[in-house]
């Protein structure tokens, strides 16, 4: 088990975002923190990351973070060139960059794979995004709205990938908007001590 603390958290001395915030995370049981558009899901999970640097937290140093935003491929690079690149920047051993996905991906993944992404779709895009955070290894996985963009059958694919395979030996939070089944659902409002 590992705890998350944040003790107080605003934009430029601005009205506070989050007071006293304390998430206790267990292995296994991967955590979606849901709320509204603005409610600071998104701003968490990037103080959470260390990308918005704030003197009060330190961010974990084993983790990987999947934005909600696909732009953060580079374009002229496949699905797969994309994430053979990044797990080499992760040092992620070659002969396991893509281990843990199964057989049956639905025929969009595979699709996403192969694709340049300056071709691909937002949830094509967002696919890479995914695979990119969770092949990288590390115990720390936050997944900023990692569904966004999806068709049912991927969400369904990724959504049993993570909770019956890949979140056993990993503390994983996810944002969305709204509950999921099968996750330990949290609202963004109930944080707050």
């Amino acid at each position: 088990m590992i705890e998350l603390h944040l003790k107080d958290f605003n934009y430029n001395n601005s009205q506070i975002l989050f007071k006293n915030i304390r998430l206790q995370l267990t292995l296994g049981k991967p955590v979606n923190l849901y709320g509204n558009n603005g409610s600071g899901k998104t701003t968490l999970l990037k103080l959470l990351a260390g990308i918005i640097e704030d003197e009060q937290y330190c961010s974990q140093e084993d983790l990987s973070y999947a934005p909600s935003t696909s732009d953060s491929l580079f374009f002229h690079l496949t699905g797969e060139e994309n994430l053979r690149l990044f797990n080499l920047l992760n040092n992620v051993d070659e002969k396991n960059h893509l281990k843990f996905i199964p057989d049956n991906v639905p025929s969009t993944l595979e699709k996403s794979l192969q694709t340049k992404a300056i071709y691909s779709s937002n949830g094509m895009k967002q696919s890479i995004n995914l695979l990119r955070a969770i092949s990288a290894e590390a115990k720390l996985v936050l997944l900023d709205e990692p569904f966004n963009g999806f068709d049912k059958d991927t969400t369904l694919f990724f959504n049993d990938l993570i909770q019956s395979h890949y979140c056993k030996n990993r503390f994983i939070v996810m944002t969305s908007h709204q509950p999921r089944e099968g996750w330990c659902n949290i609202s963004i409002e109930e944080l707050e001590c």
